[in-house]
């Protein structure tokens, strides 16, 4: 997902789980097209999310 987006999934919870490879695929797949084309940072900031870097993996 997008880091500035607030839907977001734990691939580590995923892969810790008993799903299949097949059911962890099609979570990654839904994932990414639920990523949006582009940001908008620049152009709606009340969508952007207040968070820490290591909230977001940076």
């Amino acid at each position: 997902m997008c880091l500035g987006q607030e839907d977001a999934i734990s691939l580590k919870d995923a892969v810790r789980s008993d799903l299949t490879n097949d059911e962890i695929k099609t979570m990654i797949v839904n994932a990414i097209n639920k990523k949006p084309e582009k940001h908008e940072f620049n152009t709606v900031v009340d969508n952007i999310s207040n968070r820490q870097m290591v909230e977001i993996g940076g």
